[in-house]
């Protein structure tokens, strides 16, 4: 059997190896979903969040973008009420 790198060009032959482990990754990654959906639930969130300290600031990020109901119908209706010529 022929290795990739005598059949073809040997930097074209790396790329081609590289994009398929890639893929093998890809297709591993997604067997362990549906063995164990728990437990990849897990791995993901640990990658996203490592440690508690991240997290709490991630949180604390998310609700400081928040915006409430009344104070987007405020920007709305000021938005609405902007003159569209510079004075």
């Amino acid at each position: 059997m022929e290795s990739l790198s005598q059949v073809m060009p040997e930097g074209l032959a790396k790329k081609v190896e590289k994009a398929l482990l890639e893929v093998l990754e890809m297709l591993c990654k997604k067997l362990q979903l549906v063995e164990n959906p728990d437990g990849y639930a897990r791995y993901i969130a640990r990658k996203l969040v490592p440690d508690e300290i991240s997290y709490n600031t991630r949180i604390e990020k998310e609700e400081k973008c928040e915006i409430s109901k009344e104070n987007a119908k405020g920007i709305i209706q000021g938005l609405l009420n902007m003159s569209l010529t510079d004075d």
